[in-house]
């Protein structure tokens, strides 16, 4: 985003950050349905790691030039998304201005793509128009979370799942080539001694043998160290718990990301969005 643009977004007055994952300030939404909804996308979140945030007001603050300018303000100063794998969504509804917009953060923006969000507005366009709020919402996001679980369309894959996913083949490689190199090491030893010396006993080419074994394990043990630190980082990557059960926890970057079983409130830590997504009135 250029500088003047960003300056420019900074300076917009904007609604207070949310605590949970639907904010309804137009009042058009059922408590319930809204308490609801919110769950839902709380347990999405310890699911998959991923943050969607449903936003519902009557109009653009005054000083917004379009919805897309308040929509990426709000979705950076919310801090929408997880710290370092930026993977959040922003579904904003302005019921008097009859427009919304799905804003996308660049960790989702590989599969929850403009094209796709523009069909998921499309989609609930007859319940917007009828009023029907509170079933618009719920559909905007069920969309949105069935294309980031990769359920759209058959297939798909997010940036920041692309990213584990690398990061897991590159520590299965390393660990097939230690094993392949420790067991090289280790076979030398065996063919040396497979000629044996009259001069020496069986025991004492045993102990030497296992001598040079315990050398070889030891060594291989430290260099793995290295070369897993090197890969790594300092605490960069590791998923602690199944992502399937609530109180799961990710820490990405050496920053922890973690919800609690119970908890439902929303707490941001990203903010940055590559302006991906699509805009909509009805």
């Amino acid at each position: 985003m250029p500088f003047f643009a960003i300056v420019v977004a900074a300076a917009l007055t904007l609604p207070p950050p949310p605590t949970s994952y639907v904010a309804d300030a137009a009042g058009v939404i059922e408590p319930a349905r809204e308490t609801a909804l919110n769950e839902q996308l709380a347990a999405f979140e310890r699911e998959t790691s991923n943050q969607i945030v449903v936003y519902l007001d009557r109009a653009l603050p005054a000083d917004a030039a379009s919805i897309e300018e308040f929509a990426a303000a709000a979705f950076r100063e919310w801090g929408i998304g997880q710290k370092d794998r930026l993977n959040g969504a922003l579904v904003l509804f302005l019921v008097d201005d009859r427009r919304m917009r799905i804003e996308v953060g660049y960790g989702l923006e590989g599969i929850l793509t403009d094209a796709r969000s523009s069909r998921i507005i499309g989609s609930i366009r007859p319940e917007l128009r009828a009023g029907e709020y509170a079933t618009a919402a719920e559909k905007a996001a069920a969309g949105i979370m069935t294309v980031v679980r990769g359920e759209y369309q058959g297939s798909g894959e997010t940036v920041a799942e692309r990213s584990d996913r690398s990061k897991a083949l590159t520590i299965l490689a390393w660990i097939g080539g230690l094993f392949a190199l420790g067991l090289g090491i280790a076979l030398i030893p065996l063919l040396v001694f497979s000629r044996k010396s009259p001069r020496r006993s069986t025991a004492e080419e045993k102990a030497e043998l296992l001598a040079k074994i315990s050398v070889v394990e030891r060594d291989l043990q430290k260099a793995s160290k290295q070369m897993f630190g090197s890969v790594l980082g300092s605490g960069d990557f590791r998923h602690e718990g199944s992502t399937s059960e609530a109180g799961s926890s990710w820490t990405f970057g050496g920053g922890s990301s973690s919800s609690s079983g119970s908890s439902s409130a929303f707490k941001g830590g990203g903010g940055q969005s590559g302006g991906g997504g699509a805009s909509g009135s009805w």
